[in-house]
């Protein structure tokens, strides 16, 4: 018998709390779920890949202790959410998502990571163009691993 969505999202839950992970992003019955664990902000920072600093940051009113934000031109690094899987299109048989030069539009689907027999979809962050893939097709990716590079508009 299958398990209820809310066992599955129990199950995510007690794997994210006895981790060192963070964050996790799954997808099953037709519905995304994100579970984050509650941390100090100080530890957050110093812990977060540097891709993703800018993300994380809050924003502060005294700009002088704050340094300038990276220009909006620079390429955006699109990173693993999860330990799993990285496949490029949805079945064996199917065309990939994207390719090299590829535009592409925020919330657009970049390919599929497996993890826990789950089939979750990573999205992208910006509208662009793929400049770069860096992983292949099937390959096991970790957690933060740059999956895709992005030339924003």
């Amino acid at each position: 018998m299958f398990e209820s969505w809310q066992a599955r999202l129990h199950t995510i839950i007690d794997i994210l709390e006895a981790s060192d992970v963070n964050e996790i992003e799954v997808s099953f019955f037709g519905r995304k779920y994100r579970v984050t664990k509650s941390a100090p902000v100080e530890n957050s920072l110093v812990s977060a890949p540097a891709s993703q600093m800018v993300q994380t940051a809050i924003p502060v009113d005294n700009r002088s202790s704050v340094s300038e934000p990276a220009p909006v031109s620079e390429n955006v690094e699109i990173t693993a959410p999860m330990v799993g899987t990285f496949y490029r299109a949805p079945s064996p048989e199917s065309p990939f998502f994207v390719e090299e030069g590829d535009r592409v539009t925020a919330g657009q689907t970049l390919c599929i990571i497996e993890a826990m027999k789950i089939m979750n979809e990573i999205e992208s962050e910006v509208t662009g163009r793929i400049s770069k893939i860096l992983m292949e097709n099937a390959q096991a990716v970790e957690y933060g691993q740059a999956l895709f590079v992005i030339e924003p508009d």
